[in-house]
């Protein structure tokens, strides 16, 4: 099995993260789906909204939205 280069590894697991919250997830739910710790989390999340030049999960939830329109 080929392991995924770094970059490509967060890329997949920040989608997978994005999905989660339009699916509705709780920073709790995500957690112990990726068997992280809730800051942690917290942590992935605040660099995908610097990433998408949004605030907090509204912001970015309705970006992603508009964008898939």
């Amino acid at each position: 099995e080929r392991k995924l280069p770094r970059r490509d590894h967060t890329a997949a697991r920040e989608e997978v993260l994005i999905n989660y919250l339009l699916e509705g997830l709780s920073n709790r739910e995500i957690a112990k789906r990726f068997s992280l710790a809730e800051i942690t989390v917290k942590k992935a999340l605040s660099k995908i909204y610097q990433r998408f030049g949004v605030k907090n999960r509204g912001e970015l939830l309705t970006k992603i939205t508009k964008d898939k329109k």
